[in-house]
This record gives structure tokens, C-alpha cells and sequence, in this order.
């Protein structure tokens, strides 16, 4: 007969010992030693403050709450590319890893920086020159995807709210509820400059947002990298397509639907920006709802095709100053910047 040898008995807490030849009392002894595992407070790659959360089907995770996370950023960047997101081409895993292993790209904000002086290169020089420079002189795998993301990239601007909202990478906040607060919030197409207070400023009580989601969105929009990250992606150009339907009854371009091609005087953003400020409706294409379209230098070939096909009325440069003067504003000159380290 075995017997234990444990130091057990009536009264007493269970000592189970390593030594006792009972299978059963020397493994809950090995468990009794095992060190309890805690998740971490703090992100080991960039110290910030790991934020719990739980999923419906109750599976809880930690996430770092910095959005510019050196160690899953190049993740994120990759995941906000989809079809379902920011719809970037080609930004796929490997040219993502080279943009934040590089230092191209710290941050979401980053990336539209970096697209946009790409951008305004191709605009210069060609796609194909300057792909080939992104390939042989700054070592990028695949330049054409570097040229692809950086024009895709120019659409991705305007995407709608709860695309923006999911593609900043607030723990447990997505699509879903990026809609509930565009609607709840009223964003409009300004919004990201100051959208860390707007968030603070959410309602308790709104639908979908329980105590943990509200608690990510504060810790969230508290944060100081945070606010300066929506400021510059507002300064980067980033206006997110307004989910309200506005009221533009009285407006002096009220009922007036535009598409821009080509180059101006000034940014294209700033043009829309003043156009939709006069009740005009802005549009990325063509199409029967156009009614018509602005046409700068060297336009692209199928807008103008579509414009004669669905009957467009096409103005240039001057008529778009003449608009501006007779309504009192004042659009300065912008100037292209030239990426001197992609093309010499």
C-alpha cells in the first residue's frame, strides 16, 4: 500500500509534497509552485499603457493604445489597407515592413505625408521615372507599388468616417461604432482636427458604447500622441466624406455637383474644401449625378471622356477664380513640393 507522505491532516491547509509517491499529490504540488502569469500593464515595444478589452464572445485581449506602435504598426498599415477600410493598393505586408522598418512611416499620418510627397514626384516626373528611382536608388522591393499606394492614397482622403475611425486603431472600436459616432457626433469633413475633444465629448449612455468601449475611447482621445496625430492628419489633407446629409437650401452653389482633373493653382483640397463651403456637392468620378467638371492642366483622359459622354459642362481655371472673386474668397497660391530624394 502507498502511502502519502504529505503534510496533510484536519484543520490543516493542503501542503501537497514533491516527494510523495501518490501521481495525484506530487503534481499538485508542480502546480502549487507555478508562477501566476499577469498580463502587462505597459507595451514592451513602446512603454504605453496596454488597454483591456473584451470581445461579445467574452475573449479578453491587450492592446497597446498607441497608434504609433513601432511594434505592431507595420500590422496595422497592412490591415487598414483593405477593401473593407482605407482601400489602399499595394499596401500590402512586405512593402508595409519596409515603410516603418525604413522609417518612412511612424504613424498613420506619416503615411499620407509620405504618399503625398511621392505623389507630387509622379505628378513632375511619370510613374514610371520615379518607380524606378523608389527601386534603385531608396531600395523599396517593388517601386510601381510604392507609385500605386501613393495615389491610392489621394482617394483614401476622403473616405467615410467610420473607415477613418476604424483605420485609427482605437481598442475595440471599428466600423460599426466609427458609423454611430460620425452620426452622434455630426462629423463633418473638418472634423479630424479636432476629433480627440469631439470623442471626449460623446455622450454616456450612447447606444453601443458600454462602459469598457467608453473607457477605450476616452484613454484613447486623452492621449497626447493621439491629438497630434488627427491634427496632422488634418493638415496632411485628410477629410473624411461626411455621413449627414447637409442642408445647403439658400447656398450660392447649392445644387451644384463637381469633380476635379487636373492641376490648379492651388490644391485640389483646398479647392473642394471652398467649393463645398459655397453648398457645392463634391464627387470623386463622373457620372450623370455631375453636373460639372473642373478642368486644370494636363487632365486625366477619363474624366473628360465621361463628361462628354454624360453631357458635363466643363470649366477651367478661370471660371473657378471668377467663382471664388464673386463670392469672396481668397485662395492663395499653393506650390508643389519636389521629393529630392526619389528623383534628382
Amino acid at each position: 500500500m502507498i502511502e502519502c507522505t504529505c503534510d496533510r491532516g484536519f484543520g490543516k491547509e493542503d501542503n501537497f509534497s514533491s516527494d510523495c509517491p501518490i501521481d495525484g499529490h506530487r503534481d499538485a504540488a508542480k502546480r502549487s509552485q507555478l508562477i501566476e502569469i499577469l498580463p502587462p500593464t505597459v507595451c514592451p515595444d513602446c512603454g504605453h499603457a496596454v488597454i483591456e478589452s473584451e470581445s461579445d464572445a467574452k475573449v479578453v485581449t491587450h492592446e497597446c493604445g498607441n497608434s504609433s506602435c513601432p511594434g505592431t504598426l507595420a500590422h496595422h498599415l497592412y490591415a487598414v489597407a483593405d477593401r473593407e477600410t482605407l482601400e489602399i493598393d499595394a499596401l500590402g505586408p512586405e512593402l508595409a515592413d519596409q515603410l516603418v522598418s525604413r522609417g518612412y512611416v511612424r504613424n498613420m499620418s506619416d503615411l499620407v505625408c509620405f504618399a503625398d510627397d511621392v505623389f507630387a514626384s509622379i505628378q513632375k516626373h511619370g510613374d514610371d521615372k520615379v518607380a524606378a528611382n523608389l527601386h534603385n536608388k531608396i531600395g523599396f522591393t517593388s517601386g510601381v507599388a510604392v507609385v500605386k499606394m501613393a495615389k491610392s492614397v489621394q482617394t483614401a482622403k476622403n473616405a467615410g468616417w467610420n473607415r477613418w475611425i476604424a483605420a485609427l486603431g482605437i481598442p475595440m472600436i471599428g466600423h460599426s461604432l466609427g458609423k454611430t459616432l460620425a452620426n452622434v457626433l455630426k462629423l463633418d469633413a473638418d472634423a479630424m482636427e479636432t476629433l480627440c475633444d469631439k470623442f471626449l465629448a460623446l455622450p454616456a449612455g450612447t447606444e453601443g458604447f458600454g462602459p469598457r468601449k467608453m473607457a477605450s475611447l476616452t484613454t484613447w482621445a486623452s492621449d497626447q500622441g493621439n491629438k497630434d496625430l488627427v491634427k496632422n492628419l488634418f493638415d496632411a489633407g485628410v477629410r473624411p466624406k461626411s455621413q449627414m446629409v447637409r442642408d445647403t437650401t439658400g447656398m450660392p452653389l447649392d445644387g451644384m455637383t463637381f469633380c476635379i482633373t487636373g492641376e490648379f493653382w492651388t490644391s485640389r483640397e483646398i479647392i473642394t474644401k471652398e467649393l463645398v463651403n459655397l453648398g457645392a456637392t463634391s464627387k470623386s468620378g463622373v457620372s450623370k449625378k455631375t453636373n460639372v467638371l473642373l478642368v486644370g492642366t494636363a487632365p486625366g483622359g477619363t474624366k473628360t471622356r465621361d463628361a462628354i459622354k454624360h453631357g458635363v459642362k466643363q470649366v477651367d481655371a478661370d471660371w473657378l477664380k471668377a467663382t471664388f472673386t464673386k463670392h469672396g474668397v481668397d485662395v492663395p497660391e499653393f506650390k508643389v513640393f519636389d521629393v529630392e530624394d526619389v528623383v534628382d
